[in-house]
């Protein structure tokens, strides 16, 4: 088996008929990082034949949220709804090589014969009444204007192996295949019949997607055949669950693209995670940004076992590509929320200092406001866990007023220096530096944790600092 044939084409092929889930965002990532790895192509596929639940809004978020993770397409997006008139044409050449056939029986009729079936605890299969019949009779029905199907011609004999490069050869015996509807008895062409047309029109080389559809593979091969036109590599990709075992849905939290992007989860984050969801770079590296994940992606390296979408890794990984962003990068993020516009007087400098000093800390946007919003306006209340344990009664007060003293007559308002007269005070007062520490924390951002507090008050400057402190006394515990 072999992963590369000419150029490497793959597509992702949403239905609009809901949000762009993180399932599919998966499916869409390891189709880019393949195609990008061998310098191919990734393409996309809108499948809207659905008319009733497909809708444009769905259309434009799920381009929305693919160009949000950097999965932008190289050629025009494919429409199905655009591609009706070729579809049918394909049916009408399975019909013409006796390939496919006209079915004219009434879903009536057919649903009855499918409750008998499950009566008997047996798997209904269509029992083909259509397929022999003279091509007179199809004729002389179809001039009557009598509706039919048209169903795809599964040979009685044989089978079917699907060479997938995750699961290697499955075997599908024809004779368990039904003679499958190709063509609606409304004139609207099935997925089964769209999807080849498709893949062979676009030159796809490769298909990647959920095993969900290893079922439909052995289908869609027959076609290819019957069709008489080789067909892509298939790879099928495990689902993804949730931590407990379950389809990832709804009540495991967001799901979907859009909604990480609200919470403000970085793109780079949720595809670092994504790429972790049933592959892995055969060691222990697990932050890589999209041009290392690219380099490495192999498709032999997919598990075929569940992947299991962790929200806590999610969170870590956010962090860890926070962290790594430069302070230019993060301030028009900021900027707004901490109530500051980037053509202000305030300094530039001072600015990437608190985002170089908060940054490390936070592991989400929010965080990241959150702990730098105390550099520009003062708390308006202090963290109550925090308080209980840090600032519990009027003993902390006295500790305190002891400081700030000493703090009021430092002429240089260093970190070093401030750190200094912090741990000789506590020294002093026979208390532990952390009984400082942690209520002058408090004090000043309003939170029981924060990134170093001597950085945080050299930041700040003499002023403020002694200023918070003191507020904090009048109003604490």
């Amino acid at each position: 088996m072999t992963e590369i044939l000419e150029q490497v084409r793959v597509r992702f092929a949403p239905s609009p008929t809901g949000h762009l889930h993180v399932g599919g965002a998966r499916t869409a990532l390891f189709n880019y990082l393949f195609a990008k790895n061998h310098d191919g192509k990734f393409l996309l596929r809108i499948e809207d034949t659905d008319r009733e639940r497909s809708e444009e809004s769905f259309v434009t978020e799920i381009n929305q949220s693919l160009q949000w993770l950097g999965l932008n397409w190289d050629e025009e997006p494919l429409r199905q709804s655009e591609r009706m008139e070729i579809y049918l044409n394909t049916a009408t050449e399975l019909i013409s090589t006796n390939n496919a056939y006209h079915c004219f029986c009434e879903p009536d009729e057919l649903d009855e014969k499918r409750k008998t079936a499950q009566q008997n605890k047996k798997q209904y299969k269509y029992d083909k009444k259509c397929r022999n019949l003279e091509k007179a009779e199809v004729e002389i029905r179809l001039k009557n204007g009598d509706k039919s199907a048209v169903r795809f011609a599964v040979p009685n004999v044989g089978e079917t192996v699907v060479h997938d490069l995750v699961y290697g050869d499955v075997q599908f015996n024809n004779n368990e295949i039904d003679d499958f509807i190709i063509v609606r008895r409304n004139g609207t062409p099935t997925y089964q019949l769209a999807v080849v047309a498709d893949d062979n029109d676009m030159k796809i080389s490769h298909v990647i997607r959920g095993d969900d559809h290893l079922s439909n593979t052995p289908k869609q091969l027959l076609i290819f055949k019957a069709l008489a036109v080789k067909p892509p590599l298939y790879a099928h990709l495990p689902l993804i669950m949730g931590q407990d075992g379950k389809r990832l849905s709804k009540r495991h939290g967001a799901v979907s693209v859009a909604e990480f992007q609200i919470e403000g989860i970085f793109p780079e984050a949720l595809l670092n995670h994504l790429a972790l969801l049933g592959w892995s770079p055969k060691d222990d590296t697990e932050f890589m940004a999209i041009d290392e994940l690219i380099r490495r992606f192999k498709i032999k390296d997919v598990s075929k076992r569940s992947a299991i979408f962790d929200y806590k890794k999610l969170i870590w990984l956010n962090g860890q590509h926070l962290s790594s962003k430069s302070a230019e990068e993060l301030l028009p993020i900021v900027s707004t929320d901490w109530g500051i516009t980037l053509d202000t007087e305030i300094d530039d400098v001072y600015l990437k200092k608190v985002l170089e000093l908060v940054k490390a800390r936070a592991k989400t946007r929010e965080e990241l406001i959150n702990f730098g919003k105390y550099f520009f306006e003062d708390p308006d209340s202090y963290d109550e866990k925090g308080r209980n344990k840090h600032w519990n009664d009027n003993s902390v007060n006295s500790n305190v007023r002891q400081l700030v003293k000493k703090l009021e007559e430092l002429n240089s308002f260093r970190e070093e220096k401030i750190e200094e007269v912090l741990r000789s005070t506590a020294e002093t007062l026979g208390i532990k530096a952390a009984e400082l520490i942690h209520p002058v924390r408090l004090a000043l951002t309003g939170f029981s944790v924060s990134p170093s507090l001597f950085e945080i008050m050299e930041l700040l400057g003499k002023e403020l600092s002694v200023r918070r402190i003191k507020s904090a006394l009048n109003k604490l515990p």
